[in-house]
């Protein structure tokens, strides 16, 4: 076998390699999507429990309690667009400096059933750093 043809087959072989590597990564299973609490509740009934979201909505007043023992936190965000849909929060951690009630939050976590999602990450949205300014 000449040379050049050893390098064309050895290069074949890695391309394939990664390209399965790469469309692996891809299997639907670790992607997480944004949805609004709506879809999230919607979707909860078909889907299955412990699945990963990402989900946007904005904190209800009244409704948050924090145990500074455990360094824990339960709260309800609403859907932004639609009224009337409400979704539990619990999270184990350090909220972010700049999360207050009656604000809008992008919360990651997995959905455990009973309009309860268990957030593994909080993150404020802080609308007055990104509007332009005239």
């Amino acid at each position: 076998m000449k040379k050049n043809k050893r390098v064309y087959i050895g290069l074949a072989v890695i391309v394939f390699a990664m390209s399965l590597l790469l469309i692996g990564g891809f299997d639907g299973e670790t992607m997480v999507y944004n949805y609004t609490v709506k879809e999230i509740l919607d979707k909860s009934e078909s889907e299955p429990l412990n699945r990963g979201y990402r989900v946007g909505g904005r904190v209800i007043p009244g409704t948050v309690v924090k145990n500074d023992e455990e360094i824990s936190v339960v709260f309800e965000i609403r859907d932004i667009q639609t009224q009337g849909y409400v979704l539990k929060v619990t999270y184990e951690g350090i909220l972010p400096d700049t999360f207050k009630e009656d604000q809008d939050v992008l919360i990651e976590g997995n959905y455990v059933g009973n309009k309860t999602i268990h957030a593994t990450k909080i993150m404020t949205k802080c609308a007055s750093k990104y509007e332009a300014k005239y």
